[in-house]
């Protein structure tokens, strides 16, 4: 990259990254949309959100399309009608994997019990 020293640009860091698989509810909205909202919104001169603490960076993801059906997500009922199980069609999930950047500490690497108790705090009154 021209124009961007090595700690912009995170050359030569090790990165970590959590790969996610989910089954979302289609009537929800994708955790990619979330991601991408919130990310746009941090990076606008008036938001409050200047500041995403303890919010995973979002690198890749989307919904998971079936092989076998190129234009169609895959569904949980894909796989229950395989195994001869009940399919509820107002039950069907999609399966989506995301990918993410690690952010923050991993618990084993908390010395003491108070900040995740803190976050738990902030995440239960939806100040996080």
């Amino acid at each position: 990259m021209r124009g961007v020293d090595a700690e912009q640009s995170g050359e030569g860091k090790a990165r970590s990254f959590i790969p996610k698989n989910a089954w979302r509810t289609c009537t929800r909205l994708a955790e990619v949309a979330v991601y991408k909202m919130l990310c746009a919104a941090a990076k606008k001169p008036t938001s409050h959100l200047t500041k995403l603490d303890g919010v995973a960076q979002f690198v890749e993801g989307g919904d998971v399309f079936d092989p076998l059906q190129p234009n169609e997500v895959t569904r949980a009922s894909n796989h229950r009608e395989g195994f001869g199980k009940l399919v509820k069609k107002d039950d069907d999930p999609a399966l989506q994997r995301l990918v993410l950047a690690s952010h923050g500490r991993k618990l084993y690497e908390v010395a003491t019990f108070s900040p995740p108790m803190f976050g738990a705090k902030k995440i239960n009154s939806g100040t996080l």
